[in-house]
Formats: C-alpha cells, sequence, structure tokens
C-alpha cells in the first residue's frame, strides 16, 4: 500500500512540475515576444512628423523641400522608407537644388480613399514629361496608427 501512495505522490510531483515548467516557458517565450514587438514598433510610436490629414502632410513635406531641407522633408516619409527617399532627396538637392522636383510636386492634386479598414490616401499629381505630356504621378499616405499622422510612403 506504501508502495501504491509512493507511485501515486511521485507521479503528481512529476505532473505538477511538468505542468509548472511548462507555464514558465511559455510565460518566458511570450516575454520575449512582447519585447521583440515592442522593439519593431517603437520607431512608429515615436514618430511625430506629419499633419493631421493628408494634405497638411503634404504642406509640411512641400515647405521643407522650398527651405532646402532635405532631412526635415524625409521625416514626412513611413519610418521604413526614410532612409531611401532621404538619398532620394540629397541626390535631387545636388543636381538642381530641387529645383524640378518642386516644380512637379507644386500641381493640383486629387485625392483617393483607401479601402480594406486601412486609413490611406492617394494624391494625382499632373506632371509633364520630356514630351512635353502630362502624366499622373501618385503620391500615397497612409496614417500611422500610433501617432494618428499621416506619412508620405510612396513618392
Amino acid at each position: 500500500m506504501c508502495v501504491f501512495v509512493g507511485l501515486i505522490l511521485l507521479i503528481l510531483v512529476w505532473w505538477v512540475g511538468s505542468a509548472a515548467y511548462s507555464g514558465w516557458m511559455g510565460y518566458k517565450w511570450q516575454k520575449q515576444t512582447d519585447a521583440f514587438q515592442d522593439a519593431l514598433s517603437k520607431p512608429y510610436r515615436e514618430d511625430t512628423y506629419g499633419g493631421k490629414t493628408p494634405e497638411e502632410t503634404w504642406v509640411m513635406f512641400l515647405e521643407a523641400l522650398k527651405k532646402g531641407d532635405v532631412e526635415l522633408a524625409s521625416k514626412y516619409v513611413v519610418v521604413e522608407k526614410r532612409e531611401k527617399e532621404l538619398e532620394f532627396l540629397r541626390k535631387e538637392q545636388e543636381i538642381d537644388d530641387l529645383k524640378l522636383l518642386k516644380e512637379q510636386f507644386a500641381g493640383e492634386f486629387q485625392r483617393e480613399s483607401g479601402s480594406g479598414g486601412l486609413e490611406k490616401a492617394r494624391f494625382f499629381i499632373p506632371i509633364k514629361n520630356e514630351q512635353n505630356m502630362v502624366e499622373a504621378h501618385s503620391v500615397v499616405f497612409i496614417l500611422n496608427p500610433y501617432t494618428k499622422v499621416w506619412k508620405i510612403t510612396l513618392l
């Protein structure tokens, strides 16, 4: 009888220990996942450059270009594309001091709302090409869900 009770007690201790270990490993995994997710979202949570509307962000972007401040202008672009756009703007600044870019982006634009629950807007800007024909250039904006400012996602 003592052996039977001892065996049951041993199985119970093993089962509780196994469940506790499994719970602890799940807790550690969740903490690591949360830390990783926080690290990924941190740049977006700290990104406050932009306007309350896509139009406001566009005006801020153009004003920075008019001043020749390409670093400020690039801050209106989404985090993941900012470095690439800054490099592009610096090259444009070296070529013609942003003159052509400012002329092209000075046109009127029409807004198109996003779909699928994603807050986005698209502006169509008429740009004359080398043959003096008008082409529609598209600039896409997206709402930063953390800071609620509109960002340029595609120039």
